[in-house]
């Protein structure tokens, strides 16, 4: 790390030190309603996708606290942009929307690390096609239209749980049965085990395809 911004961080921590050394309770930092707000609409996007089919269920505790995390970071760029006369002033729409943007690498940071490690598995993105199949009491899907509904980002993280799903006689394929729209390649088609769509027997599918 370049010397002068080592000597500015330092310097930043010493102000910081000297601004609060005197006092006796905790500063509580304000935030602008408008700021507030965005958090909000931040919460209510990520909420849903921590249900039992959203895609960032996998992920777990590390995407629940995810908003909290959101607003910490905002508190710190706001410091780290006013330094010591940013204690009194709200905390800005701006340092939150960076702080939010933040958040969102940091969830895809962790899907890649969780990935990589094998805890998002084959397994889990395979319950979450049964369960989607269940709820819509499908009888066919297209590969895509799989990927799409339940967030996929990538199309090879299909083909595992696709062919354990098979393997395990929860679904069929029957290869391309409707013709793409221009331009776009043809996606297969899986027909569902009825078994799936009987109340309480997601879990337990045989082989009735």
């Amino acid at each position: 790390m370049p010397t002068e911004i080592q000597s500015a961080y330092g310097g930043l921590l010493s102000s910081f030190v000297n601004a609060l050394w005197s006092l006796v309770d905790p500063h509580e930092m304000t935030i602008d309603p408008d700021a507030v707000e965005m958090l909000l609409d931040f919460h209510d996007e990520i909420e849903p996708r921590l249900a039992k089919e959203g895609d960032l269920r996998p992920l777990g505790g590390f995407v629940g606290k995810i908003v909290g995390s959101a607003a910490r970071f905002a508190a710190l760029h706001h410091l780290g942009w006013y330094g010591p006369r940013g204690l009194p002033l709200p905390i800005t729409v701006g340092s939150v929307a960076r702080s939010i943007k933040l958040a969102r690498y940091a969830i895809e940071h962790y899907r890649y690390v969780m990935a990589a490690t094998g805890f998002v598995t084959q397994i889990a993105i395979a319950d979450r096609i049964v369960r989607w199949c269940h709820r819509d009491q499908r009888s066919e899907f297209t590969r895509r239209e799989a990927q799409r509904d339940l967030r996929i980002s990538r199309v090879e993280e299909m083909e595992g749980p696709l062919r354990l799903l098979e393997d395990n006689g929860y679904v069929r394929s029957v290869g391309v049965q409707h013709a793409a729209r221009t331009g776009r390649k043809p996606s297969d088609t899986f027909l569902v085990n009825r078994a799936v769509w009987q109340p309480g027997s997601v879990n337990s599918v045989g082989r009735a395809l």
